[in-house]
């Protein structure tokens, strides 16, 4: 298992979109940071400083982070159920799904804009 740092605007909000998404459970929280894990994922939510967050609580998606030069991938039993449980987010999936590998991947923006990747082993 690995972890990641995401740093978010609004933490509730991440909170409940990623472990729903990833099916993780809040193992650890403390003023600005929360913990989630699951089987195959561990993501840390850390809040930004005031003067880089957006505006919360986030109302639509923010804009994709382009200039990121990371993407997080994440592992899921089912890509179509994850695809499901992004239903009535601020989240958007790409058209299609594509196989690498032993594996099939979908991209996905996170509701503030952090470029993702979900991976369902074959």
């Amino acid at each position: 298992m690995t972890k990641i740092v995401l740093w978010v605007s609004d933490l509730e909000a991440q909170i409940a979109f990623y472990s729903n998404l990833l099916e993780l459970e809040l193992v650890g929280r403390e003023a600005g940071f929360a913990e989630l894990t699951g089987p195959g994922n561990s993501v840390m939510l850390h809040e930004l400083p005031m003067e880089y967050r957006a505006p919360v609580p986030i109302t639509a998606q923010l804009q994709a982070q382009t200039e990121v030069a990371i993407k997080p991938v994440f592992l899921v039993e089912d890509l179509d159920a994850a695809r499901e449980r992004l239903a009535g987010t601020f989240a958007t999936a790409a058209a299609e799904a594509f196989t690498h590998g032993h594996s099939i991947y979908l991209d996905v923006i996170d509701p503030e804009g952090n470029v993702i990747q979900l991976e369902q082993r074959l």
